[in-house]
């Protein structure tokens, strides 16, 4: 586009401008454009947003085939001086200077700082049009045929209503490929092993095909001793490639070792060979392994038991891993002796070796046992009973166990036990089962209750018809809690669960003068 007619004195300065009886003071643009190829779908880049996301979709994904930076100077007086490359900081959220400039049919544009200077990156490549803005100034610029990576060179003379190419430069942008070898946190440099230095600065727009998406984190794996790689596309400033796109790549840092320690404030793992893994909020937990989250993997830690964990991460600049991935497996403790004791009120039993066995609602108990609850080891152990208990599960804080499988059997040899008749008892439950059948045809309970009790009831009748005595009176103690807690709910009327209280007190009473 053509900007209208100029007086200009000998000397080649801009005179004066008469636009509608508007005075106003032409500017000149040295502008630096560079224009980067970046493959669309299937291409090598795919990248993410920087801090101040400049997409043309608005999204912070690029998808166009081509992008562009512009950056430069916009300076007073003529229009014929010479291009600039030094590069303004991009900060489009302070105010600075009088113009903007701004690529249209995009979200791209800059603010010029106080010098003048401005950047523009992701600019798509193609037939563009700049648009300069700001008081008394509103002009467009046609570039045509701007390639794929390509950098182009130009003298921008910008007016009220219209700018104009002075100059035009272009050549190819710089690529990089290489393995990092250092990094210079207070330049945001990256040295690579072929010499190559590279500059991160806030318009640098990170791939997020790879694995790392910040200058910070980058710096963090390197000097964490982590092998990291590099590849992109920017524009060479003076000994320096300032990236316009990266992609980064770090390999793994492995670990696999038996867990030591756990700090639960910092989430922090200290393995017996002295690695420290973190566990972050992105780690995943392999549900392959035993143990899925972090608070559960501490407290079996702290309580004793041996977690062994493996995985892969990045390493830090304090030489931890950062846990991406984490695998946590367990296994389990034995246990096994005599019942000493019970506490219903603690869930739990004493073994004759002091061993403390807690249960809970999530533990098995072995069917190829005969006593089934707490209850019914209390009462075979109240009748002088002698009960076998095995099983497994994990060592909590104090030294506890908590059971996962449990086997509980009453010690009734045939050879040292004589045979005891309980066809009286039998009939006396037999009795409690019709009479409770009785009730419940007059609405007294419900299905899940009444079923519940029956079950109770046939399997005291099917341990005494075998001779065993001692674990029904465990089950009558349960049958007794169970009224006791409908009775309590307002399930039960109160006479009614007493009566049948009192019948299961009589059997009780028959089996433990027999037993």
């Amino acid at each position: 586009m053509h900007g209208p007619k100029q007086d200009q004195n000998e000397e080649g300065s801009i005179m004066r401008l008469s636009v509608s009886r508007t005075k106003l003071q032409v500017f000149s643009f040295a502008l630096f454009l560079l224009a980067a190829s970046l493959p669309g779908c299937g291409g090598e880049f795919s990248p993410s947003a920087p801090s101040t996301p400049q997409s043309p979709t608005g999204t912070g994904v690029l998808t166009s085939q081509g992008q562009a930076v512009i950056q430069g100077q916009a300076v007073q007086g003529s229009a014929t001086g010479s291009s600039v490359s030094t590069a303004g900081v991009l900060n489009p959220s302070v105010t600075v200077g009088s113009l903007k400039v701004t690529v249209e049919g995009t979200t791209i544009s800059d603010l010029l700082d106080s010098n003048g200077n401005f950047r523009l990156v992701n600019v798509p490549s193609g037939n563009i049009k700049l648009r300069f803005t700001g008081t008394g100034v509103d002009a467009q610029l046609a570039l045509q045929g701007v390639g794929l990576q390509q950098h182009l060179n130009l003298t921008v003379q910008v007016q009220a209503s219209a700018a104009q190419v002075v100059a035009e430069e272009r050549s190819d942008l710089p690529e990089f490929d290489g393995a990092v070898a250092s990094v210079d946190r207070f330049q945001r440099a990256i040295h690579l092993t072929d010499g190559v230095t590279v500059k991160i600065d806030d318009s640098t727009w990170w791939d997020t095909g790879g694995d790392i998406f910040s200058y910070e984190a980058l710096a963090d794996a390197v000097e964490g001793g982590s092998p990291a790689k590099v590849e992109g596309i920017g524009t060479g400033e003076g000994g320096f490639i300032l990236a316009t796109v990266i992609k980064a790549e770090v390999d793994d840092a492995e670990f696999e070792d038996i867990v030591a320690s756990v700090d639960r404030f910092t989430k922090r793992l200290t393995l017996v060979d002295l690695t420290a893994v973190v566990i972050g909020d992105e780690t995943i937990w392999d549900e392959d392994g035993d143990i899925t989250d972090f608070e559960t993997l501490a407290d079996l830690v702290d309580g004793g038991n041996e977690v062994k964990v493996e995985g892969e991460g990045s390493r830090q600049s304090d030489t931890s891993i950062l846990a991406a991935r984490i695998k946590a497996e367990v296994d389990p403790v034995e246990f096994k002796g005599l019942a000493a004791s019970v506490a219903i009120g603690l869930q739990s039993l004493t073994l004759d070796d002091s061993t403390v066995v807690v249960v809970n609602a999530e533990t098995t108990w072995d069917l190829s046992g005969n006593l089934f609850s707490l209850a019914e080891i209390e009462a075979a152990l109240a009748a002088s009973g002698v009960v076998e208990i095995e099983g497994e599960g994990f060592y909590q804080v104090g030294g506890s166990i908590l059971a996962t499988k449990i086997k509980a059997k009453l010690d009734d040899d045939d050879e040292n036990t004589p045979w005891i008749d309980y066809s009286e008892e039998i009939a006396s439950l037999q009795a409690l089962i019709d009479h409770i059948n009785a009730l419940a045809l007059l609405d007294e309970f419900d299905g899940v209750n009444l079923n519940s009790l029956l079950s109770t009831l046939e399997n005291a009748i099917k341990s005494l018809e075998e001779g065993n005595g001692i674990p029904v009176i465990g089950k009558l103690g349960a049958f007794i809690n169970k009224i006791e807690s409908l009775v309590k709910t307002g399930a039960l009327r109160t006479e009614i669960g007493a009566e049948l209280i009192a019948k299961a007190q009589e059997i009780i009473a028959a089996i433990a003068s027999k037993s």
